[in-house]
């Protein structure tokens, strides 16, 4: 991150000073899930667990850990490619998808019984949209916030019920009002 003083952090003549802003953008500019090879795991995990502390002395701050992995995977020269369709969270972000959520009709229909419906995993039996190409994850790290009627509606995740996406068991699904669309009027 070019506010950081990565001299100090990463050590003079580090790797980690040498990525153009756009390349660290889209190549260590990266949160989780992270995949790597294991080689590359033990490499990076002792730089990244070196570099929390002087990321956290000077950006005390959630996010501090995130950080301190970019910058020790440019250290250790292990660029990352992004999947950027494997979730959704803020509507304004770009590397997202929201595009595969925004060509369905009909964003509420229940989940529909998969191949693997025997699966002893219960994440597995049942589907989405079995046909059609879906973010993986729904990222609830956005507060979002609109006023209506002179009134301030938020969603965050803390407001979330619990199995709002268990469908098996009856609970929350598309049913939830805490999932109801706020009026057309919201936000003008």
């Amino acid at each position: 991150h070019k506010h950081y003083k990565r001299g100090a952090i990463c050590g003079e003549g580090s790797p980690c000073l040498l990525p153009t802003p756009r390349f660290g953008e889209r190549h260590y500019a990266v949160g989780p899930p992270y995949l790597l090879h294991r080689d590359d795991w033990a490499r990076l995990a002792d730089t990244w667990t070196a570099f929390v502390p002087k990321v956290y002395e000077g950006y005390p701050h959630l996010l501090a850990e995130m950080y301190a992995y970019s910058m020790a995977a440019a250290h250790e020269r292990l660029p990352h490619l992004q999947a950027e369709h494997l979730m959704v969270s803020c509507t304004g972000c770009y590397g997202e998808g929201w595009q595969w959520v925004d060509a369905l009709d009909n964003v509420c229909v229940p989940p529909q019984p998969s191949q693997d419906a025997d699966s002893p995993v219960k994440a597995y039996q049942y589907r989405f949209y079995p046909t059609k190409e879906m973010p993986t994850f729904v990222h609830y790290c956005q507060q979002s916030r609109v006023e209506v009627e002179g009134k301030e509606m938020s969603f965050y995740k803390r407001q979330m019920p619990h199995g709002l996406f268990n469908f098996s068991r009856g609970e929350a699904g598309c049913s939830s009002k805490l999932l109801a669309e706020p009026p057309l009027t919201a936000g003008r």
